[in-house]
């Protein structure tokens, strides 16, 4: 859980469920019971971030995880951007013939491929993944935003933190690095800044960033090197005790 001060925005609850790895970490009933409990978090915003479905999923646990996440909407709607395992980037991936997309559209989940939307409080932004080269530029997706309302960023991958926050960004939600998944890899990926940051929350003046570990690993259910989770982003006008 991270509580986060804005002068901009009085109370929202966000819940971010990161890299998942449907079938190769997590099961379909252990999506089920750990959807259970984020519900009862009552978030205003719960957003996938990427990688939640890989390689290894099948179209039995697609249609299942639907039906999951449909049923997680709190305030708003539940939203999705896609990660490198969603796009095929390991190559050969059987999520295109699923239709991952437009099943995720019509089980009520919004999908935001370099697009934002406004939520009364806030601006929601979702970029395609980072290893699409020709992916729209932030600064095109909002450059017709005239007012002074908090911009949240969605982006798998935990880049381009120095122009995105010349660019306005409040809050950049992330996953993507597994926190390093396997020891010593996450001190490795921190030495050769692989990502703009590995894990954690970082604040440089009115920009904060949050990366997520994820819930699973890709390649095999094992971690030696930080911790799977969900996180929560309390952000408030004021400090929570």
């Amino acid at each position: 859980t991270y509580n986060l001060i804005s002068k901009k925005i009085s109370d929202l609850k966000i819940i971010e469920i990161a890299d998942l790895h449907m079938s190769t970490s997590l099961t379909v009933l252990q999506l089920q019971e750990y959807c259970n409990e984020i519900s009862k978090e009552k978030a205003d915003i719960v957003v996938l971030t990427g990688d939640i479905f890989d390689e290894n999923t099948t179209q039995d646990e697609v249609d299942y995880a639907m039906e999951v996440f449909s049923n997680l909407a709190s305030k708003y709607s539940v939203f999705f951007i896609e990660g490198n395992h969603e796009i095929g980037f390991q190559g050969g991936s059987p999520l295109k013939e699923f239709n991952l997309i437009n099943r995720l559209k019509d089980s009520g989940v919004d999908v935001l491929l370099d697009e934002k939307v406004m939520l009364d409080d806030i601006y929601l932004i979702g970029r395609k993944d980072y290893v699409i080269k020709k992916r729209k530029s932030l600064e095109a997706i909002t450059s017709d935003i005239k007012d002074n309302k908090p911009l949240v960023l969605l982006d798998h991958q935990p880049k381009n933190y120095k122009e995105n926050a010349k660019l306005g960004i409040d809050l950049q939600i992330s996953g993507h690095t597994h926190a390093g998944q396997i020891f010593p890899l996450n001190y490795f990926f921190e030495l050769i800044n692989v990502n703009d940051m590995n894990y954690g929350i970082k604040k440089e003046g009115n920009f904060h960033a949050v990366v997520s570990s994820g819930m699973g690993g890709w390649g095999y259910s094992i971690r030696t090197a930080g911790h799977s989770e969900i996180v929560v982003i309390n952000l408030s006008s004021k400090h929570k005790k």
